[in-house]
């Protein structure tokens, strides 16, 4: 009698792989804003000033720029299922070493290796979800991405309290934990992609990354696609990143109540990305960005000009702002994903992975300068007018 087991079925389910995919985009959002919503608490407790935290975000947007663009090649070259899995190693390990740092030179370190596996992820999730899932809908990819919205609901949430609590660290310490479940599913697809290494080594890849760039580049919306995306993805951290800066900065409240508003605002961008595949199967996916866009600086503009009411005011912007950045995430994903050839998929969704990480380190450093002499009403004005740039941009880049 055969006393093996046979795996194969979990290889085949696209069911389980999704659901390590969710996993995968839970853990990885938790930790990354957790650490934007700590940080006003946490610059003090590493003994620098807030603009020196905000860097850090800056820094990790940067790695997450530069990495999602290197993965992007990588997935034509090794296969986004191996790009994925050794993303989602080498970001676990970064955040199981979490605990122990001890000052800001080590807290730098590790938000770095946190950042290059989280770059990987970034730039082989979607050529991965493009091979795998069936994007035209958008059904699939809204849910698994909602994932990143549970993140900030509960994950966020907790890690606030935890931190309040003088536990906060051990939230960056369970987020390893799941990628590494994550990993365990993972591990039976990423062997079943055949690819071989071209021959040449080092420098064939260089070669083949150089020509793959080359050819996306040759597209004629390739550089409004590309500005598109930097502008869409400033304009939202402008508003994720500085909110609760202002609300802990300027208008001098607890970690509890940002707590409550993020967990508000989690639970919207869950439904709200969910809801967004749904939109982009219903309707042109094009025209769902579009709108959006437009309503996110709409929003903006009002909260820099409505300042009577400050605190219920600006949380109600910063959660129709959520809502209306959730909606557009599947439908974006569904036009740059079907906008090139397969065979440039993986260099296409790479760039356009790395300009929009651009787009949320240059936000992040552009809002950290103006933060302090301007407050939030000149962060508002500049992150609107990066979403009606985007806007356009957008529509030469994809039609109306």
């Amino acid at each position: 009698m055969d006393a093996r087991v046979d795996f194969g079925w979990v290889r085949r389910s696209g069911v389980t792989l999704a659901g390590g995919l969710w996993l995968t985009q839970f853990a990885l959002t938790t930790q990354a804003l957790v650490v934007v919503a700590w940080m006003p608490w946490l610059a003090e407790d590493l003994g620098v000033s807030f603009s020196v935290g905000a860097g850090i975000v800056s820094l990790y947007a940067v790695i997450l720029a530069v990495g999602a663009l290197v993965g992007g090649v990588l997935n034509d070259f090794a296969g986004p299922r191996r790009v994925v899995s050794v993303g989602v190693v080498v970001a676990g390990g970064g955040l199981a070493l979490h605990p122990f740092v001890g000052c800001f030179e080590s807290f730098v370190a590790v938000r770095v290796l946190t950042g290059c596996g989280h770059a990987l992820v970034g730039g082989g999730l979607l050529a991965l979800m493009s091979r795998r899932f069936r994007l035209s809908g958008g059904r699939t990819f809204g849910w698994i991405m909602s994932g990143g919205g549970a993140g900030q609901t509960f994950g966020v949430a907790c890690g606030l309290l935890l931190a309040n609590r003088g536990a906060g660290w051990m939230v960056f310490a369970v987020c390893g934990g799941l990628l590494g479940i994550a990993f365990l599913r993972l591990f039976f697809d990423v062997w079943v992609d055949r690819r071989k290494p071209s021959p040449g080594g080092i420098r064939g890849w260089l070669g083949q990354m150089r020509e793959s760039l080359r050819g996306v580049g040759g597209f004629s919306f390739a550089w409004q696609g590309s500005v598109a995306q930097f502008l869409m993805y400033a304009g939202s951290a402008l508003l994720v990143v500085f909110f609760p800066a202002w609300w802990t900065l300027s208008a001098g409240l607890g970690a509890g109540g940002l707590a409550i508003v993020l967990f508000m605002g989690g639970f919207i961008q869950m439904l709200c990305t969910a809801g967004g595949g749904a939109l982009a199967a219903r309707f042109r996916a094009t025209e769902v960005v579009r709108v959006s866009l437009w309503v996110s600086g709409v929003l903006l503009l009002l909260g820099s000009v409505f300042q009577w009411f400050p605190f219920m005011w600006m949380t109600s912007i910063y959660l129709l702002g959520v809502a209306t950045m959730s909606l557009r995430l599947s439908p974006v994903q569904v036009v740059v994903s079907g906008a090139v050839p397969r065979r440039d998929a993986g260099s296409w969704l790479g760039l356009q992975a790395a300009m929009g990480q651009a787009g949320r380190a240059g936000g992040s450093a552009l809002g950290a300068l103006m933060f302090a002499p301007g407050g939030m009403p000149v962060i508002a004005i500049t992150g609107a007018l990066a979403f009606l740039l985007s806007e356009h941009a957008f529509s030469k880049a994809y039609g109306r």
